[in-house]
């Protein structure tokens, strides 16, 4: 058992994207030009001490209770130099969510005239704004600018409600947690994984002015509708197709806020019959997928508390068990909020991204915004 100031609790929300299930995605960014190391270097840690959980490991308090162990900096930045053709995922080494591992680890790698910057942070540590985040504050360091001070409270998304749990209850395991959209699967063996594709996808927000005249729904919608639709025509081998999907609620909760530092999407699954979606005018699909979007903010307060009550019935290893999606269903992230243009580490912005991640375990596509310019990466399909 660990106790001590130097201990941050995880948030009720970080528990269901602590596990094993939820990978990382290593990001990586492109520059043409040369980039000054130390500085980078110096920077990143820096950076790290102020985004409280990033330079530290998970720690398990009791079996209960999770968090991150601050008492030492276990991050890690590392220069290497190889040859252009090597695959990015056989360099980095993959982050896990093993009590005691590291949780933040950083590249630069130089090939040939291309320099990268790589981040690899474990989904414990935070969600994909919060990553972005914390990649804009470093370039801001590099460049000798301020950043805004992250909030790194974590109770601001922590149920402390009083829970009546009755551990001589004997009814089977749930197969979801309906109020947080938590699946509960029965086993945790890993299931094929699909490829990303070498090349993201660019449109424009000028591609939908002819579907919706008003500017509602937002773009974001309407590109998930349309990826949500053509993932679903490609794949042809089920009766009902299932998005899911996640709602940033930092500007929803007044504890939290915009620089909330952690995890804070509540996921958001819909489920519609495969040919009445392929059916359906864009416009509408896309309302649909706006309407539930919408309402996720409004069960925050019962998702906390039903994840609280899951976690102290059960403990955090049965937290294992939870996925905020299924293999079989479409993912579509937005990471949209922070533009590529202020990942500047002091020689311009980045000529372009990648990742170097080994593929997810289902389809899926995420949404970069530059401006009325949209970048998809995405999943081969057909795997």
């Amino acid at each position: 058992m660990n106790s001590g100031k130097e201990i941050l609790h995880l948030s009720t929300l970080d528990y269901i994207y602590a596990t094993h299930a939820e990978d990382p995605i290593p990001f990586v960014l492109n520059f043409d030009t040369d980039l000054k190391i130390s500085t980078i270097e110096e920077s990143f840690y820096q950076t790290c001490r102020e985004f409280l959980g990033s330079e530290g490991c998970l720690i398990e308090v009791d079996d209960k209770t999770m968090g991150f162990d601050l008492s030492k900096c276990r991050a890690s930045f590392e220069v290497i130099e190889c040859e252009m053709d090597r695959p990015l995922n056989t360099i980095v080494e993959r982050i896990t969510n093993d009590l005691g591992a590291p949780l933040t680890r950083a590249y630069l790698v130089r090939r040939q005239s291309l320099t990268s910057i790589i981040l690899c942070m474990s989904h414990a540590v935070a969600d994909g704004y919060g990553y972005f985040m914390f990649l804009s504050a470093w370039a801001a360091k590099c460049r000798g600018n301020e950043f805004y001070s992250p909030n790194c409270d974590r109770k601001a998304l922590t149920s402390f409600g009083r829970f009546a749990i009755h551990n001589d209850d004997k009814s089977p395991l749930p197969k979801m947690l309906p109020s947080s959209h938590t699946l509960i699967v029965s086993e945790t063996k890993n299931g094929k994984r699909f490829r990303w594709k070498k090349d993201y996808i660019s449109v424009h927000s000028d591609k939908y002015k002819n579907v919706s005249e008003t500017g509602k729904p937002s773009i974001n919608a309407l590109i998930s509708a349309d990826i949500w639709k053509r993932k679903t025509i490609t794949a042809k081998h089920s009766e009902n197709s299932v998005l899911y999907t996640y709602v940033d609620i930092r500007r929803h909760s007044k504890q939290a806020g915009p620089l909330y530092f952690g995890n804070a999407v509540l996921p958001v699954c819909i489920e519609m019959p495969a040919d009445d979606l392929i059916q359906m005018p864009l416009l509408d699909l896309a309302n649909i997928i706006k309407k539930n979007t919408d309402k996720a903010p409004s069960r925050l307060t019962e998702s906390l508390n039903e994840l609280e009550a899951f976690r102290m019935k059960y403990g955090v290893k049965m937290f294992e068990r939870t996925r905020t999606f299924s293999p079989y269903g479409c993912v579509v992230s937005n990471l949209s909020h922070i533009p590529l243009s202020t990942m500047d580490f002091g020689s311009g912005p980045p000529i372009g991204f990648d990742t170097a991640a080994d593929g997810p375990q289902c389809q899926a596509s995420i949404i970069f915004s530059e401006g009325k310019k949209y970048r998809i990466l995405e999943t081969e399909t057909g795997k």
